[in-house]
């Protein structure tokens, strides 16, 4: 049984440091795609650090709360509903047809970020065992420099691509939704 929770736990710590690299770093290549969509982005450096800055600003607010909501719901469920919230959040940045609603989807996923980022981390050494609690507890920054990276590569294989930031914010998808898987 210690080798299942190993497993969940590296899944907790993985999943939830490769969302918050993956959702901060790829707006490096989406934004430059998205000028071509949204012209208001390619004509005001404004509006792009608002965009670029916002997951930062939602993971700010996020963590703020991220110990109350945790305490109200506990920390698996939190970490499960922020899982969730960043799978539905990263769908509508990539189907939302307006800049504004692009936006707010992405502060929502900024805000679970920010829960995922001070939860995920806490419940790992909590439930670890002592003579993995470090190295369980290290893994969620392995995975968040990891994240960043994952998105640059997925930045350059969708460089070519009709609406390439639709599928580049789509994936953030993906990690949320494995995230989730660890509580089955």
């Amino acid at each position: 049984d210690e080798v299942k929770l190993l497993f969940v736990l590296l899944g907790v710590g993985g999943w939830g440091g490769l969302i918050f690299g993956y959702t901060t770093g790829v707006i490096a290549g989406a934004l430059p795609a998205m000028e071509d969509s949204f012209s208001s982005l390619a004509n005001s450096s404004i509006e792009q650090g608002i965009f670029t800055a916002a997951i930062l600003l939602g993971a700010l607010v996020g963590s703020a709360y991220a110990s109350s909501i945790g305490q109200v719901l506990n920390k698996k469920r939190a970490i499960f509903i922020s899982g969730l919230v960043t799978v539905v959040g990263s769908l509508l940045c990539a189907f939302l047809p307006y800049l504004s609603l692009i936006l707010l989807s992405r502060e929502l996923v900024g805000v679970a970020v920010g829960i995922i980022s001070v939860l995920c981390p806490v419940y790992v050494s909590e439930l670890a065992p002592n003579r993995f609690s470090g190295a369980l507890g290290s893994w969620f920054q392995v995975a968040l420099t990891f994240g960043i990276l994952l998105s640059y590569v997925s930045n350059l294989a969708f460089e070519n691509v009709v609406y390439n930031f639709r599928w580049m914010f789509g994936l953030g998808a993906i990690p949320g939704a494995l995230l989730c898987a660890m509580y089955f």
